[in-house]
């Protein structure tokens, strides 16, 4: 049986909705076989980014820290020292 994990996805900041990752696969040039990359779009029906993909990540957990990610919010060590 497998546990589903709780989401870690911040909510959409334009509407305040509940967002969801995508697997979207790619074909890179010159390569015959896709590859999975993963994008977070917002669920929200009347959101300005409803179900629209903007950037595409390699991983599931660099899609999700990218998403979360909020203009304004200090990164690393400055977080924490002031």
């Amino acid at each position: 049986m497998m546990r589903r994990r709780k989401s870690r996805l911040k909510a959409c900041p334009f509407c305040g909705g509940r967002p969801i990752v995508r697997a979207v696969e790619t074909l890179e040039k010159g390569k015959t076989m896709p590859k999975k990359r993963y994008a977070v779009v917002c669920t929200h029906r009347s959101c300005v980014i409803y179900r629209k993909y903007g950037q595409v990540y390699g991983t599931l957990k660099r899609a999700i820290k990218h998403w979360n990610r909020r203009a304004g919010e200090k990164k690393g060590f400055w977080k924490w020292a002031n």
